[in-house]
């Protein structure tokens, strides 16, 4: 029966690859099966009750800056001159249960959440008609390589990547973090954009064939100043536009 529903195009060397992601991913579920962090359903990280009950979308579109309603979540004029990023695309509203799942991440190395909250940012995504977006390379915010072989992942790559799939989109790894900065945990703004000046470069296997069009993935936007340093180095080799794109983000100084 396998072999009958099997489709031409994957060949014998796929399908094995194939049935043992299976095997192994009922193993994994098995031993360590999912639970919703918002009210412990087992099944999914994030219940359909919880996403419907529990995170509460960006309905209104905001200038970054002011955060004050703007036209499809773009800068406003007047506050161009304070960002380099040419709008913010935020999918929901920082919350308890959103907490739960970037620390889950973050700190428990629950990766697989990352493939849940993906399609929650590309009903975000689909909602956009902002210039270039369609054409736009998908980049996201570098790891030290320090933090990241300790983690053993980049949770902003994960997220790029598995939005790319969904959006059909490249991803490239466009930029670099250059140094190892200090934890931003409680830090204001200005401080962040201190600790964090200079620490983005382009890689250098893209310095010469750069996008016109960036969108610039993290999982949750704070102060803003670490997509404000990623875009400025972006926009300082000559990308034309960058767009940030966060799963969520919190109120004034969190």
């Amino acid at each position: 029966m396998l072999v009958y529903y099997m489709s031409p195009r994957i060949t014998k060397v796929n399908w094995v690859l194939l049935l043992l992601g299976l095997i192994w991913r009922s193993v994994v579920d098995f031993c360590f099966p999912k639970f919703c962090l918002g009210c412990s359903r087992p099944g999914n990280y994030i219940c359909r009750r919880c996403a419907a009950t529990r995170l509460t979308p960006y309905y209104v579109p905001q200038c970054h800056v002011c955060r004050h309603e703007a036209r499809r979540g773009l800068v406003h004029k007047d506050c161009e001159d304070k960002s380099y990023l040419d709008g913010v695309i935020v999918s929901y509203v920082y919350s308890e249960l959103i907490e739960k799942l970037v620390a889950a991440v973050k700190y428990k190395f629950y990766f697989d959440i990352i493939g849940e909250i993906a399609p929650l940012i590309f009903q975000s995504w689909r909602t956009q008609t902002l210039s270039g977006l369609a054409d736009a390379v998908i980049t996201y915010v570098p790891a030290h390589p320090y933090r990241e072989r300790w983690r053993g992942f980049n949770q902003a790559r994960l997220l790029a990547e598995r939005l790319a799939a969904l959006t059909g989109n490249k991803c490239l790894g466009l930029l670099e973090r250059n140094r190892y900065n200090q934890s931003q945990v409680g830090q204001g703004r200005m401080s962040r954009l201190e600790n964090l000046h200079g620490a983005f470069v382009i890689n250098a296997q893209f310095r010469d064939n750069l996008p016109q069009h960036v969108v610039l993935v993290d999982d949750v936007m704070t102060t803003g100043s670490t997509l404000e340093q990623c875009a400025r180095a972006l926009k300082n080799v000559g990308v034309q536009r960058v767009y940030g794109m966060v799963f969520a983000r919190g109120g004034y100084g969190s």
